[in-house]
């Protein structure tokens, strides 16, 4: 409906009820496995990403069997400029609050090893690669078939200079739009699990934190690419079932992320401890506590106590998504949980 403005509508009646908009946009991801269209099948088929995938070696990700997001190179100066370009023209059109940037990071710890990456990568570290990427990590077929990442002589440089494209990403992004529209906001929103993030690049954290006396694959220069500081809003994804820390300690403690290349552990892997931990890492940056309501399709009760979690242990509450209250109709519970919380915080500040 070329003729139909929903963007146009949707702002000016939010705010007509007195809501802000922030406009939610998938950076690096530009393909559909599914559909077989984005522009990386047809018009910049030269900036898809080129996977390093177990078994197989390197292939382009429109390649790769039963794939349904695909994304881009974020190294390709051509990339960053075109997602960019999009931002800045939302921000210039609409009378839009703020810009909203999800997947602004690499796809996985297997992407992106094309020839520009490597370029891009030794011109980083002053010197070649003598073997590519196997002095990166290596897929190392074991006994049962599985294949194990065996980690080479410059995997934690790569690591870095991952991130640091990723931060360039923000940094440029935030003058652009500052630039055409100062008034508006910028925010990000991520997955909560910071120890294996990582493998997508992107350092979510305060530049104050420094992951490196905390885990082996950050060197001392990491905690440089950390881009907190760049957003005025920030929001975390807590996806899991387990709400409370006593819910995850009684759990056999391991779960995979949907960017995780294999199963991880720890405590904060449960809605209070990944806001917990988000506070650590994110120092004096507010942030709202994500969660997603599918988790809990078969518990209403469930869900609303990882509403009144978020809301108790960050600064607000990011919802995802909008649709799954929509066809559960779940706006009555919704609702419930987040007068629970205020009446529970509020009780709980007389107290003190």
């Amino acid at each position: 409906m070329p003729d139909y403005d929903f963007v146009k509508l949707f702002i000016d009646e939010a705010h007509r009820r007195g809501m802000k908009v922030l406009a939610s946009f998938n950076i690096f991801c530009e393909g559909s496995g599914l559909f077989k269209r984005g522009i990386i099948y047809d018009t910049h088929k030269n900036w898809q990403s080129i996977n390093y995938v177990p078994g197989k070696g390197l292939i382009p990700v429109t390649e790769i069997e039963d794939k349904m997001t695909l994304f881009t190179n974020p190294a390709l100066p051509a990339v960053q400029e075109y997602e960019r370009s999009i931002l800045v023209e939302c921000a210039k059109m609409y009378p839009i609050d703020g810009i909203m940037v999800d997947r602004t990071r690499y796809d996985n710890l297997q992407s992106d090893f094309s020839d520009f990456s490597r370029n891009a990568f030794e011109t980083y570290i002053r010197q070649k690669v003598e073997r590519f990427p196997e002095d990166i990590y290596e897929w190392v077929k074991q006994e049962d078939g599985s294949y194990k990442c065996v980690t080479g002589s410059l995997f934690k440089q790569w690591i870095e200079w991952r991130a640091s494209v990723i931060y360039r990403f923000f940094k440029d992004t935030r003058a652009a739009l500052k630039a055409a529209r100062p008034d508006i906001i910028f925010a990000a929103y991520t997955g909560a699990w910071y120890p294996s993030y990582y493998e997508v690049g992107a350092n979510w954290a305060s530049r104050t934190y420094d992951p490196s006396g905390d885990f082996s694959w950050a060197t001392e220069r990491y905690k440089d690419y950390a881009y907190a500081e760049l957003l005025d809003l920030y929001t975390n994804g807590n996806y899991y079932w387990n709400v409370t820390l006593e819910e995850y300690r009684k759990s056999n403690g391991t779960h995979k992320n949907e960017t995780d290349s294999k199963l991880s552990s720890g405590e904060h892997l449960c809605v209070e401890g990944g806001c917990l931990y988000s506070r650590q890492l994110l120092g004096n940056n507010p942030f709202c506590g994500g969660l997603y309501v599918e988790d809990y399709k078969h518990d209403v009760e469930q869900f609303k106590r990882a509403v009144k979690m978020n809301l108790k242990m960050s600064d607000g509450l990011m919802v995802f998504d909008i649709v799954h209250i929509i066809s559960r109709n779940w706006w009555d519970v919704l609702t419930q949980a987040v007068k629970e919380a205020e009446q529970e915080m509020h009780a709980e500040s007389m107290n003190h």
